[in-house]
């Protein structure tokens, strides 16, 4: 008995990595999540801290209109 595919946990992603012969068609299946995720994260990114700043003073300045039109 031998295995034909081992489960990674790895950055809290889980993935089927299969161990037997492939064709080209199942590879690219099997590393499509793992390219979205790639891609997503190229994407994403953290707000720096002045444009944390500029979105707390836009935010002040709507809160006190309201509060003026009130």
């Amino acid at each position: 008995m031998s295995p034909s595919a081992v489960l990674v946990v790895s950055g809290g992603n889980t993935r089927l990595v299969n161990l037997k012969n492939q064709d080209a068609v199942t590879k690219i299946i099997d590393m499509a999540p793992e390219v979205v995720d790639k891609i997503v994260g190229l994407f994403k990114k953290d707000k720096t801290e002045e444009e944390k700043n500029v979105d707390k003073a836009i935010n002040d300045v709507a809160q006190s209109e309201e509060s003026v039109t009130e």
